[in-house]
């Protein structure tokens, strides 16, 4: 490096984006060395005071559009990317390569030594001190850019949370029986008793929490419909806002008048009424109901004390039987397929043409909210990949035997 590190970072305002054939001509000078970018200098995330959005709206108001050659492999009109805004600048015959990642960005200034601790502050105090010399024309910069609400999708969570339960079901063991009157109650024996105790309330957990939450992830659903084609004249009223807690039949009923896009619902519809007994059950579950006649399990006694069942039963059938009464795991999966089916006849009602508009966002855990232009979007990349790959110098001498 021609210059020292501190006139460098001293010189800040004299740096200057390189011209397409000055970049051209060091990423040549790479090649012909056989290095990689990740070697031929020195490099070091930045963070603290300096966000992404802060150094991409100083480098831009300051360098013009990115200009690193990593653009030249970018995706067009996509946030699916490794990389995505690169500045190549230069100081003298020293180059500064400046990378945006997803969560972060780096600097690679090529030909100086890995910097110590207080060089990487000195790069961060030059660039805030710059920030405040070009503060309008960064909040020139700044107004130029779409702000997007990034927010968590129920729907998507609980579908997950339906499939998971669902996988684990499947590779549940049968629970165990024990003898109501073991041979010898010796250790084993209590050793299974207690794993029995412990799988029994594996089980109960699974079961009991897939029975609760699928009445909430057919709702999540119908309040996905409503979020994306509620009407723009109600979207901020309190009018909506009490609609969207509304008893969902309430919702279903009057969906078509305040969503755009969507038909009226026939609530005498077989998947409407195929729906209610889940919504029932939760609710019975969820206020902590008890309901003998329905849960119950009978048994006789004889001279008012003499206990006589009906039917022979292990002692861990017996309770097991009670506790999981309506938590069959084949009646679950009904429910499950229920749940589906009604989405699905929800989709039917919604114009072809939104619901393809919906599908990113229906398969999207973290979706996007434009506040200013009142739209959703799918903004985030299935598979984010945030890492600057380092490599070992090549050796281009021989090993000495």
């Amino acid at each position: 490096m021609d210059v020292t590190y501190d006139e460098l970072i001293q010189n800040i305002e004299h740096w200057h984006a390189a011209t397409p054939h000055e970049a051209l001509a060091e990423a040549e000078e790479r090649k012909q060395n056989k290095k990689f970018v990740g070697t031929t200098g020195s490099h070091f995330d930045v963070s603290a005071e300096l966000t992404p959005v802060d150094i991409y709206c100083i480098l831009k108001s300051k360098f013009g559009e990115p200009n690193g050659i990593q653009m030249l492999f970018k995706k067009k009109n996509d946030v699916d990317n490794l990389i995505h805004w690169a500045w190549e600048l230069k100081y003298k015959n020293t180059y500064i390569h400046i990378t945006g990642f997803f969560f972060h960005f780096s600097v690679l200034i090529k030909g100086s030594k890995d910097p110590k601790n207080d060089d990487q502050q000195k790069f961060l105090k030059a660039f805030l001190t710059l920030k405040k010399k070009v503060k309008p024309e960064i909040e020139t910069v700044k107004s130029t850019l779409e702000k997007w609400l990034i927010f968590s999708n129920p729907y998507v969570q609980f579908s997950d949370m339906v499939e998971e339960i669902i996988d684990e079901l499947e590779a549940e063991p049968k629970l165990k029986r024990i003898e109501n009157r073991p041979a010898r109650f010796t250790s084993s024996f209590q050793e299974d008793v207690t794993a029995n105790s412990k799988h029994f309330a594996d089980t109960f957990r699974r079961r009991i929490t897939l029975k609760l939450i699928i009445p909430i992830w057919i709702e999540s659903f119908i309040n996905l419909i409503i979020f994306l084609c509620a009407k723009p004249s109600i979207r901020e009223t309190e009018e909506l806002t009490n609609f969207k807690i509304s008893p969902w039949r309430n919702r279903l009923k009057n969906i078509h008048s305040m969503c755009m896009h969507v038909s009226k619902v026939d609530m005498s519809s077989e998947k409407i009424k195929q729906i209610e007994p889940l919504f029932k059950n939760r609710n019975r579950l969820l206020h902590g109901g008890i309901a003998p006649t329905i849960t119950g399990k009978q048994m006789y006694f004889a001279q008012g004390h003499i206990p006589l069942l009906d039917e022979n039963l292990y002692m861990t059938d017996f309770f097991h039987d009670i506790s999981l009464h309506g938590l069959d795991v084949d009646e679950l999966y009904n429910e499950v397929e229920l749940a589906r089916n009604f989405i699905a006849f929800m989709l039917e009602l919604i114009e072809p043409k939104f619901v393809r508009m919906m599908l990113p966002i229906l398969n999207d855990s973290t979706p996007g909210w434009d506040e200013k232009r009142k739209i959703a979007g799918q903004v985030i990349p299935k598979h984010i990949v945030d890492m600057f790959p380092v490599f070992d110098p090549i050796s281009t001498e021989k090993e000495k035997s």
